[in-house]
């Protein structure tokens, strides 16, 4: 979870999409508090969750960035 928050200092603009096997709401809400842009539960449907997650970051780049 540290990782998180280190890499957000760097890197403030970076998304960071946690992956993970622990289903704890406490730790949902703390990586997301540090910056983490998506919490994915590795369950069946986390392929799913991960092209989600990723279709996301495209579209808020070309938000952020005002890309065509």
């Amino acid at each position: 979870m540290k990782i998180v928050s280190a890499v957000k200092k760097t890197i403030p603009e970076a998304y960071i999409v946690f992956i993970t096997g622990a289903s704890g709401t406490l730790e949902c809400l703390f990586a997301l508090e540090q910056g983490a842009f998506e919490y994915i539960i590795k369950d069946k449907e986390y392929p799913v969750h991960l092209e989600g997650a990723l279709k996301r970051t495209g579209k808020m780049e070309k938000i952020v960035y005002k890309k065509p």
